[in-house]
Order: C-alpha cells, then structure tokens, then sequence
C-alpha cells in the first residue's frame, strides 16, 4: 500500500519541490526547502491514510532519498568558467 501512494506521490514531489525553489529565494536554504516539502508530503500521506503513523515511518526516508537524488538533476548550478 505505502508504495502504491509513494509512487502516486512522485510527481507531486517533484511539483513541491519547484515550488520550494520558487518561493525560499535564500541562499544555502536546502534544508528549508526539503523541511517544507517534506512537511506537505506528511499532511498529504497523513490524510491519505487516515493517520496512520506506520504510512508515514515507511514512506519518510524514501521520500527524502528522492529529494535527495532528484535535486542536482531538477536545479544544477550553473558553473561559469572564467
């Protein structure tokens, strides 16, 4: 079960995750930005489960290793030769 709505969560994090982008403008604000999508991802999963904290412990460290992966491919920095 818990991989089914993790997978239904995917594009989800990805759309998060360029809202976190777009609004924390800061620099050096990644970990507040993975706080705020992880934090939507948790009010989702818990009202799509009713709660049940067994959903959340299984689905939190995958969800922040996709964070993790997908970041450098959705947001590269730009290296400017000089």
């Amino acid at each position: 079960m818990w991989m089914n709505l993790l997978i239904n969560l995917a594009p989800v994090i990805f759309g998060l995750m360029r809202m976190a982008e777009n609004t924390v403008t800061q620099p050096k604000s990644g970990p507040e930005k993975k706080n705020l999508v992880m934090g939507i991802i948790r009010a989702i999963v818990n009202v799509s489960t009713g709660g049940q904290k067994e959903a959340w412990t299984q689905i939190e460290s995958v969800a922040g290793l996709i964070i993790d992966l997908v970041t450098p491919f959705m947001f590269p920095k730009v290296i400017v030769a000089t």
